[in-house]
């Protein structure tokens, strides 16, 4: 056997540096697997945020505040005080009423308690949430149809306005505190009224503005 014969076995140090080598090899792969499968599982992780995207805006939140109102040209009409979101109190200390916003599906956020279940993207550099135009559910302008406290199938019709949209902001908050929000806004706004022959009258151009202030009472 000559000393350059390659079928010569290596020598005991030689042997394990191949080992040392190979086993270095064999580590630095698992890393590199660990590392990407913990970046799919990070990149993958719901359980943070996505099931309440916008927690500060989600919750129940109880009418502190309510002088929303509806202005129409006919004098029949005038200026009256009404409001999706509240209902007068009966009696004293009573509440007005309870605002829930939750997750949507095709927007940001979505009431669920009210008049009128607006649908909202929210603009988190401002803190506020605005009425979705158009309505991604039926691909029109959003409207509300509220009925009237009558029985005879008068009903007010909100449509918001694209110029005011109706908006659910956030106030700063402050410590030790419940959350403050208020609701302002605009919608174009037509009154049907019953008249006194049983005729269902159509009162067109008349204009809702609101102006709500709540404050949080549960989370999401």
């Amino acid at each position: 056997m000559t000393h350059g014969d390659s079928s010569r076995p290596g020598s005991s140090s030689e042997t394990w540096v191949s080992r040392a080598i190979a086993a270095a090899a064999r580590g630095a792969v698992g890393a590199l697997l660990l590392g990407a499968t913990a970046a799919v599982a990070a990149g993958c992780d719901t359980s943070n945020d996505s099931a309440q995207p916008f927690p500060e805006f989600e919750g129940r939140w109880a009418v502190d505040v309510d002088s929303s109102s509806i202005t129409c040209p006919q004098t029949v009409i005038g200026m009256q005080s009404i409001s999706p979101w509240s209902n007068p109190p009966t009696v004293d200390g009573e509440s007005l009423g309870l605002v829930t916003l939750e997750a949507g599906v095709l927007t940001d956020l979505i009431e669920t308690s009210s008049e009128c279940r607006f649908t909202y993207n929210v603009n988190p550099k401002v803190a506020e949430a605005s009425v979705a135009n158009p309505d991604p559910y039926t691909g029109s302008p959003p409207r509300c149809v509220m009925p009237l406290l009558r029985a005879d199938g008068s009903h007010l019709v909100l449509a918001s306005s694209k110029t005011q949209p109706l908006t659910f902001q956030l106030a700063m908050p402050v410590k030790g505190m419940a959350q403050v929000a208020y609701i302002t806004g605009a919608a174009d706004a037509t009154v049907k009224l019953t008249d006194d022959f049983g005729t269902l009258q159509t009162y067109e151009g008349c204009t809702f503005a609101a102006s709500v202030k709540l404050h949080k009472i549960a989370k999401p």
